[in-house]
């Protein structure tokens, strides 16, 4: 590979970290170019995963992975990753299985990863079809939402809009009904009729 195409995978790629995050990886088969790893690692059955698969793995200490991944907690193993893919409308609805009633979450301003990472727990156990954020004033798929979401990062698509009120006025023609969180009078989301 010429350095050029090697440059363009860096552009395109990050580092997700945890131990969660990194054994979702490899147990669902991502693509991984590299596994850095601390020196004090004591997780055997992670060891055994990554000596099984095959995957880069390059072990530095402790400090260098603390340089490395500045004011995050990494939990001594992090992953050489491609970004995380976000969809169309049209691809999340286009996974969506025969005979199911779609169920998408929007979410308008959430600039908190560490909120998109619980949410997209919550949506994987509740079978969320997708997510959709704002292009602008909305958190993106990061390294932190990454962990947070222990591996829904992988199960639920996000899409990104370019905007919130067309795409629902698009969505409510399509024939979607449109449900709003409301703290005054809110109710259990498991009582509510979503077809």
């Amino acid at each position: 590979m010429g350095s050029g195409a090697a440059d363009r995978r860096k552009q395109m790629s990050q580092y997700v970290y945890g131990k969660n995050v990194v054994r979702q990886l490899i147990l669902e088969h991502k693509k991984i170019y590299e596994i850095v790893r601390s020196t004090g690692l004591h997780d055997k059955e992670l060891e055994r995963l990554i000596s099984q698969c095959g995957i880069p793995c390059k072990e530095i200490s402790r400090k260098e992975m603390d340089a490395m991944f500045r004011g995050v907690v990494h939990q001594g193993i992090a992953a050489h990753i491609e970004d995380y893919k976000t969809y169309s409308i049209e691809e999340i609805l286009a996974c969506v299985p025969q005979g199911k009633t779609p169920l998408l979450v929007m979410l308008d301003g959430l600039e908190d990863p560490h909120n998109l990472g619980a949410i997209l727990r919550t949506a994987d156990a509740v079978g969320v079809d997708g997510i959709l954020l704002a292009k602008n004033r909305s958190v993106r798929l990061t390294p932190t939402v990454a962990k947070v979401s222990t591996g829904a990062i992988d199960t639920v698509k996000v899409g990104i809009v370019h905007n919130l009120s067309q795409t629902l006025r698009n969505l409510k023609k399509s024939g979607f009904w449109v449900a709003g969180a409301d703290m005054e009078h809110s109710v259990d989301y498991r009582q509510a009729d979503y077809t």
